[in-house]
């Protein structure tokens, strides 16, 4: 037991950049067992758009199979947050709200047109006022930034 506490692991680290500019981690140690990990890798996108007399701010937060957006009017405030997510069985992802009372389905309703056209899990707080107009105009510029982000393939 002793010979085993003493025996020396050389333990090697090798970072390589891949196609996709992610990094991943390969360890291996002298009993030729390797072991790949990706180092995650998060990426912040910011953009706002002028509508009529008011400025609509997005965030959009890119993981690995996941993304997450934020749409607001005002200062950073959070009222509600919806999550959707695509399964094998149907063809309408599965959503829920996870925050505030989702009163009128915004994020939900957006986080479900999202994940259903990227086939990828989308967290969505949508923190405007019920004006239709300036929600409908959010939602096209919204698009149009996730193309300009690669996020939505055009």
């Amino acid at each position: 037991m002793a010979d085993n506490i003493e025996e020396e692991t050389n333990i090697h680290i090798q970072i390589e950049n891949n196609i996709n500019n992610e990094t991943k981690q390969t360890f291996s140690s002298s009993s030729s067992q390797s072991i790949a990990l990706e180092v995650p890798s998060i990426k912040q996108h910011f953009h706002i758009e002028s509508f009529l007399d008011n400025s609509i701010y997005y965030q959009v937060i890119v993981l690995r199979d996941s993304y997450y957006v934020w749409i607001g009017s005002k200062a950073a405030t959070m009222d509600e947050l919806a999550v959707a997510i695509t399964t094998p069985y149907d063809k309408i992802p599965s959503a829920s709200s996870l925050l505030g009372q989702n009163v009128d389905g915004l994020s939900q309703g957006l986080a479900t047109r999202l994940a259903t056209r990227t086939k990828k899990v989308f967290f969505v707080s949508c923190n405007l006022p019920n004006d239709q107009i300036m929600i409908a105009f959010a939602e096209k510029k919204l698009v149009e930034f996730l193309k300009s982000v690669n996020v939505i393939q055009s």
